[in-house]
């Protein structure tokens, strides 16, 4: 692969990974564009990696406790099998996005392990962070699209969106999005090189020169092209921007509904209700804590996607802004600054599910024995 070609992929990623695996000469050449200093810049991205290991540690542990209590709470309902796979795809997220971190603050390699951090990072951190990432969206999507449904056919909905296709749904999204990121094993090798500003042999990158291999870079490229950043964003927009309209109008029905029956009630000095309208009010309620839990992982979701799809729209746009070129301190601090924000929505839902799910609560204090 030529440099240029190197440079094309890591472009691809510093929008999600907090190093784009660029050399420590392109980073540290003077500019006249430059805000800051290299020496001041280095730093401040060291101090930006501390608070992504800070989020980092809260959504290992986060995602850990998620996959551990609902396999304990099983998975009657098919959306906890979305939210079991979500909880993996946030896991490998966050792993990545704090393995990139790491990598940037160099002084831990340059005295514990004898690695090239900057150009390892492309590979194991980078493309599995976008895998990841997209598995995590399409997840949010699916899921969104799953509480429209329940709303659009809710007598349907149980036979179009079944275990079985959930499950077949979950296996397909990953194999579709780590594939890819497999294959650019392929065009990479590892190797020990004698590095003389460490005055040692690392382990580094050698990149292939084959022209099948170049077309194996492009593929990978096109698969992760602009487009398909789009499609489950907007698709988690359009869903949520319904979902809060169906629940806004189902909290205005039920309050008129209550109003009704208290005042049927009071006229007809009736005590109790019948076990039918208690049952189908405890399946509403139910419906209403998943839609609402989904639509505020949805809005999670909104908040922090958008700052990366607009950073990578911008670096596609303008050549200047890209990590190579005239404004690369300002694109790699803000790349830093969106993976900070894209941990954060990989760590937040253990909060969500918490608060909204009194079945999760309940499973999660019994594995905390914080409950008998």
């Amino acid at each position: 692969m030529s440099n240029s070609a190197h440079l094309d992929v890591s472009d691809m990623i510093s929008n999600i990974s907090l190093e784009p695996g660029l050399p420590d000469d392109v980073i540290n050449q003077p500019n006249l564009r430059d805000l800051i200093s290299s020496t001041k810049f280095l730093l401040l991205m060291e101090c930006l990696t501390y608070a992504i290991f800070s989020v980092g540690f809260v959504g290992i542990i986060g995602n850990t406790l998620i996959i551990i209590t609902f396999c304990k709470v099983g998975f009657s309902d098919s959306i906890n099998m979305s939210y079991l796979a979500m909880a993996v795809s946030d896991m490998g997220c966050v792993a990545s996005i704090v393995w990139s971190g790491l990598c940037w603050n160099s002084n831990f390699f340059d005295s514990v392990i004898a690695i090239e951090a900057r150009e390892v990072v492309l590979p194991t951190g980078g493309f599995s962070n976008i895998a990841f990432g997209k598995i995590t969206a399409m997840i949010t999507a699916f899921i969104s699209l799953e509480r429209c449904m329940c709303v659009v056919f809710p007598l349907k909905v149980k036979t179009l969106i079944t275990r079985k296709r959930t499950v077949y749904f979950i296996v397909l999204n990953y194999v579709l999005h780590m594939f890819p990121a497999a294959l650019v094993y392929i065009v990479i090798r590892f190797e020990w090189k004698f590095s003389e500003q460490r005055n040692r042999t690392v382990l580094g990158l050698k990149y292939m020169h084959n022209p099948n291999q170049r077309a194996l870079t492009d593929f990978i490229w096109l698969f992760y092209s602009l487009p398909l950043q789009f499609i489950p964003l907007i698709t988690v927009v359009i869903c949520t921007i319904f979902l809060v309209i169906a629940l806004n109008g189902s909290a205005q029905w039920r309050k008129a509904y209550s109003q009704t029956t208290t005042k049927e009630g009071q006229n007809s000095n009736e005590i109790g209700i019948s076990k039918g309208t208690a049952a189908k009010r405890r399946t509403r309620s139910k419906e209403g804590r998943i839609g609402k839990t989904v639509t505020i992982i949805a809005i999670v979701f909104i908040v922090c996607s958008s700052p990366a799809t607009i950073n990578y729209a911008v670096t596609r746009a303008e050549p200047e802004y890209r990590a190579s070129e005239q404004y690369r301190k300002l694109n790699l601090f803000v790349s830093g600054s969106v993976a900070c924000v894209n941990a954060v929505n990989s760590s937040v839902n253990i909060f969500i599910y918490y608060n909204m799910s009194s079945k999760f609560k309940l499973a999660l204090k019994k594995l905390l024995c914080l409950v008998n």
